[in-house]
């Protein structure tokens, strides 16, 4: 009688794994850092290390009607965060994709930023909170409970669209975003044309924030190429940012990037913000990266107030920040 309830056991056991048909996964990533920035603002000026580390899990369940279904946690692991960074579910099949819960949304999935070329993206150089530091659409890059759906592709072009919820009451504060991208071969090189924006309403009374992107990247052998321009407005703001980047990678596997942005908000006179960047990534081993990067950066304050936007504590800043990354990646 035993050996048969055991033997039950391991057959229910096995059954029940066999039904994750790719079999549940998981993976890590850790960056560790060196950064050496030069900044007018003393609070911000030195030295400092950094880290970011993530696993992530991954179940999956293929159904007998041909749908995919996969769970998906990301999880922060370093000393002092160890929050869920991603939680959420899709669903896919003929239809295409859904995907429920705590995920970026499909302006972020299909955006094309000019620091894309970069293996590792500058942090923000400018206290300033008025005045974009990328060329990115933003509203729902963020991990916050929402709905998208991504539709099948057809050819070259693949598109979406996500809703988070503002909430109840007459304040809610919904978002709404859609993406795409179009892949097509030209002569020896694909281009890609990419197309986002993202509308968040401003809740009762106030006016709706958009940001709007638009990106075209090239790739051809070694070298990839993107310029993108991205325009944000919300009540107090209109930033225009504008940015290229280009990238070779070496026969021996080391990539070289730079790229180049500048953004203003034409609501606030004489404010700017210019970031130059430049990187070599070295593959040490499988699995094992070395990053040198270089920016130069400048900030120069809406004129005529005692920081940007009328806010102090905004005051002009240049400077430059080198940074060592060790990335691994299991």
């Amino acid at each position: 009688m035993r050996k048969l309830l055991l033997t039950t056991t391991a057959l229910a056991t096995v059954a029940s794994f066999s039904a994750f048909a790719d079999g549940p996964t998981v993976s890590g990533s850790y960056e560790w850092s060196y950064s050496s920035l030069t900044s007018k603002d003393t609070a911000r000026d030195g030295e400092s290390y950094g880290s970011d580390s993530e696993i992530v899990f991954k179940f999956t369940n293929k159904t007998d009607t041909g749908l995919t279904i996969q769970m998906v946690t990301e999880l922060e692991s370093d000393d002092a965060d160890t929050a869920i960074n991603e939680g959420s579910i899709n669903i896919s099949g003929g239809f295409g994709k859904v995907i429920l819960g705590g995920n970026d949304g499909a302006a972020d999935m299909h955006n094309l930023e000019a620091e894309d070329v970069m293996g590792e993206e500058a942090s923000p150089m400018a206290a300033s909170a008025t005045i974009s530091t990328d060329t990115d659409v933003s509203l729902d890059a963020n991990d916050t409970n929402k709905i998208t759906y991504i539709m099948p592709a057809i050819g070259g072009l693949k598109a979406g669209g996500s809703f988070t919820s503002g909430g109840v009451g007459a304040d809610s504060k919904d978002t709404t975003s859609f993406g795409a991208q179009y892949t097509m071969a030209l002569a020896d090189a694909n281009v890609t044309l990419a197309g986002t924006t993202a509308t968040k309403e401003g809740g009762k009374g106030k006016e709706n924030i958009s940001h709007q992107g638009l990106g075209v990247k090239i790739s051809s052998g070694a070298m990839t190429i993107i310029a993108a321009k991205s325009d944000k407005d919300s009540p107090t703001d209109v930033i225009e940012a504008t940015g290229i980047g280009a990238s070779y990678k070496l026969a021996s596997g080391t990539v070289i990037s730079a790229y180049t942005m500048s953004s203003e908000d034409t609501r606030d006179t004489g404010e700017e913000y210019q970031n130059m960047g430049l990187e070599i990534k070295y593959n040490i081993a499988s699995g094992l990266n070395a990053i040198v990067t270089y920016n130069d950066f400048e900030y120069k304050k809406e004129t005529g107030t005692t920081g940007a936007g009328g806010k102090t504590g905004s005051p002009n800043d240049s400077g430059t920040n080198t940074k060592l990354t060790i990335q691994a990646s299991f």
